[in-house]
């Protein structure tokens, strides 16, 4: 039990330290001080920095998969506009109250350490999970042929750019989003979509062309 509360410990000034100075700059020894052991000691835990960081990015993974799938779950609505809305807004405020592990994600998205760029490439394929998951949302309420599913893909990126864009505005800003804006941040994106393809309550129609 102690064992496994010392190396929670770790992660957690760890995450600090990456945030705050990025992957190069940290040190072990550093991440040792913060945590109340010696190098020693935080060596008996990770063999390295590298195994360190890429045990935290298999952390954030395993919560990205966990909310996604606490999100369909508890999704009770019967039309695809309330269920996609409820994912949106889910992820959304999850994100805002776990910032420093979003900043984690965005960070070895687009700016991965250059030693282990390909190792996080191995790791970040939990993606194409999510966006299965996510998929499912699209396809399951859709009257939509069978000859148009690649269109799903379209809305597919359309929601994770506009998303993570959002997310993006906020990362830096001094306060969090109310949840009016929130709400308002989903009008504008559906109003959107709605303009752009024909959709009714279930989804998008079959005569839909893109």
């Amino acid at each position: 039990m102690e064992e496994r509360a010392t190396a929670e410990k770790i992660k957690r000034y760890a995450q600090v330290c990456f945030d705050e100075k990025g992957y190069e700059a940290t040190t072990l020894r550093e991440i040792a001080k913060l945590v109340g052991i010696n190098a020693a000691s935080l060596y008996y835990y990770y063999p390295s920095k590298e195994a360190l960081y890429l045990d935290l990015l298999k952390d954030c993974q395993q919560m990205q998969r966990a909310l996604m799938h606490t999100l369909l779950a508890d999704s009770h609505s019967t039309t695809f506009e309330a269920k996609l809305a409820y994912v949106y807004k889910g992820m959304v405020r999850h994100y805002f109250d776990n910032q420093m592990r979003f900043r984690f994600i965005l960070r070895n998205e687009f700016f991965p350490p250059a030693k282990l760029q390909n190792l996080i490439r191995e790791e970040l394929l939990w993606q194409d999970q999510l966006l299965s998951m996510l998929y499912s949302v699209f396809e399951q309420d859709m009257s939509i042929e069978a000859s148009s599913a690649g269109f799903i893909s379209q809305l597919i990126e359309s929601f994770i750019i506009f998303q993570t864009g959002y997310l993006l505005h906020w990362t830096n800003q001094e306060k969090l989003p109310t949840e009016e804006e929130i709400e308002n941040s989903w009008i504008l994106y559906w109003e959107g979509i709605k303009n752009r393809y024909p959709i009714n309550d279930k989804g998008i129609t079959s005569n839909t062309s893109y």
